[in-house]
C-alpha cells in the first residue's frame, strides 16, 4: 500500500526515518500527526496525543485492562468556544479509530448499539462519540439522569469486566461496556468522576489547513485507519505485555491507568522518540497547572518568548524588539484563562513582565516614534537562563525479580554446597559411553 503524505513546509514533527533501531510504524504514528495537523488547530502535544488514542483503540479489546476518554474542550467562552472545532477533532479522531458509531440518542438506543457491537462478528468493539455530551449533564455536571447507560458507559466501561443487559424474548442478553469512548463538551459540564476517567483536549480557535471533506478527507482517513489497524494487529502481545509504571512519578493510580495505552502504543509502534513525546503530552495534558513545576516567572518568561513573533517588530539596525505594554496586551488576550493575567490590568501585567525580567526595558526612537520594551534576543535569553533542562529520554522500568540471588559471599547463603570437580579423563568416558548407547 502506498504511503499517504500529509506533510508540507508548516508541519513540525520531525521525519526521523533512519533513526537507529525506530519502529517502522513510527511512519505510520507520523503520518496521522501530518493528517490531524492538516485538518486541525491545536499544538503539537495534543496532535500526538489524538494520533496515539485513535491508534489504541484497534488493540482493543485484548491489550488494555482501561482505556481513557476523550474530551475535546475550549478554554474559549460562549460562541467563541462553540467555533474551537471540538467536533472536527471528534470527527477526525472517530475517523481514525476502530469501528466509530455514533452514542447520541436516547438511552434505550445506546443500549441497544452496545448490545449490537457485542453481537457482531471479528471485533466486539466500537469508538463511540458524542458531541456536545454536556447537554446531557447541565452546565455544572451533575445532572446524571439525562442518559444512565451513557453514565455507565463513561464511569464503568473505562475498563475491562463491567457490562449491562437487554431482555429479548424474556432472555436476558449481557455485553460488555468496555469502548472507547470521543465526546466533545465545555469541561466544566462533566462530572469529575468522568474528567478523571478523560484525556481533555482543548482545541485552539482558528482555521485549519484542509476542510474536513466527506467526500476527500474521510476516504483518506479510512485508508489510514486500515494501514494503522493492521500495524497495531501485528503487535498486539507487545501491547498488551507493556507496563507504564515507573515513567514519571506522577504517572501512577488513575492516571496510569487512562494513560497507559497511549504509553504503550508511544513505545511498541513509535520507539523512544514517539515515548519522549509521550511523556512530554502527560506532563502538559495528564496534569493541571496545580502539579506543574513553573514559577510565576518561568511562566512569563516562557510565555512572553511565544508571543515574540506576534508582537516584535523590525529595527532599522535589524533586531527584534518588543514594546512592553504591547506584550502585556497580547498576554492578557492569549491567555484568558491564566490567572496570572487574568486577574490583572494590561499596566499590572506590564509590570509584571518588567518584575520578570533580569535587564530593565530599552528606550528606542524610529523617526518619531518612541518606544519602551525589550529586545527579542533578551528575552529568549532570559527564558533560555531559567527553563528546566530537557528532559531525559523516557525509561521503560525494567521488572523485579523477587527471586535474584543478591548474595556476595558464602555467609550469606542459607546453606553452601560444594561439589566436588570431575576429572576430565571420567567426563569424557561418561560421554563416550553416553554416545554408544544412543547409538545402539
Amino acid at each position: 500500500m502506498s504511503a499517504i503524505t500529509y506533510r508540507d513546509e508548516e508541519d513540525t514533527v520531525p521525519a526521523v526515518r533512519d533513526a537507529p533501531q525506530e519502529p517502522e510504524t513510527a511512519r505510520l504514528l507520523d503520518e496521522k500527526v501530518s493528517f490531524y495537523g492538516a485538518h486541525l488547530v491545536a499544538d503539537q502535544k495534543a496532535l500526538r496525543v489524538l494520533a496515539l488514542f485513535s491508534t489504541a483503540t484497534h488493540a482493543m479489546p485484548e491489550a488494555f485492562v482501561t482505556f481513557p476518554r476523550l474530551v475535546f474542550g475550549s478554554r474559549l467562552p460562549g460562541l467563541e468556544g462553540a467555533k474551537s472545532g471540538k467536533t472536527t477533532g471528534m470527527d477526525v479522531t472517530a475517523s481514525l479509530s476502530l469501528n466509530p458509531r455514533n452514542a447520541k440518542g436516547t438511552y434505550a438506543a445506546l443500549r441497544s448499539k452496545l448490545a449490537s457491537a457485542a453481537a457482531r462478528t471479528g471485533s466486539p468493539v466500537s469508538t463511540f462519540f458524542h458531541d456536545q455530551v454536556d447537554n446531557v449533564y447541565g452546565l455544572d455536571g451533575r445532572n446524571k439522569g439525562g442518559n444512565p447507560v451513557l453514565t455507565t458507559l463513561l464511569q464503568e466501561g473505562y475498563k475491562k469486566g463491567p457490562t449491562d443487559s437487554v431482555s429479548r424474548q424474556g432472555v436476558d442478553f449481557e455485553f460488555p461496556l468496555f469502548h472507547p469512548v470521543i465526546m466533545t463538551a465545555n469541561a466544566t459540564g462533566l462530572p469529575t468522576d468522568i474528567l478523571g476517567r478523560s484525556v481533555v483536549i482543548f482545541m485552539e480557535k482558528g482555521t485549519p489547513r484542509r476542510y474536513f471533506s466527506v467526500r476527500e478527507s474521510q476516504a483518506e482517513a479510512t485508508r489510514l485507519s486500515k494501514a494503522i489497524h493492521v500495524a497495531v494487529r501485528e503487535h498486539m502481545q507487545e501491547l498488551e505485555d507493556y507496563r507504564a509504571r515507573g515513567i514519571h512519578e506522577k504517572l501512577t493510580q488513575r492516571l496510569l491507568e487512562v494513560w497507559e495505552p497511549l504509553f504503550a502504543v508511544a513505545w511498541v509502534l513509535g520507539g523512544q522518540r514517539w515515548l519522549n513525546w509521550c511523556l512530554e503530552a502527560f506532563t502538559s495534558i495528564g496534569l493541571d497547572s496545580a502539579q506543574m513545576t513553573l514559577s510565576p516567572v518561568q511562566e512569563v518568561l516562557r510565555d512572553s518568548a511565544v508571543l515574540l513573533e506576534t508582537v516584535q517588530i523590525i529595527l532599522p539596525s535589524g533586531c527584534e524588539f518588543a514594546e512592553g505594554v504591547r506584550l502585556a496586551d497580547e498576554l492578557k488576550r492569549a491567555y484568558p484563562r491564566n490567572d496570572l493575567y487574568s486577574t490583572k490590568t494590561v499596566m499590572g501585567i506590564a509590570a509584571l513582565i518588567a518584575q520578570s525580567m533580569p535587564v530593565s526595558p530599552k528606550q528606542v526612537r524610529v523617526g518619531e516614534e518612541r518606544m519602551n520594551g525589550y529586545y527579542a534576543d533578551d528575552i529568549r535569553s532570559a527564558w533560555d537562563a531559567v527553563k528546566p533542562p530537557e528532559a531525559e529520554d523516557a525509561r521503560v522500568a525494567e521488572e523485579e525479580n523477587p527471586f535474584a540471588v543478591s548474595a556476595v559471599s558464602d555467609d550469606d547463603f542459607d546453606e553452601v554446597f560444594d561439589i566436588p570437580s570431575v576429572p576430565a579423563v571420567s567426563a569424557r568416558s561418561a560421554r563416550s559411553a553416553g554416545k554408544k548407547k544412543v547409538d545402539a
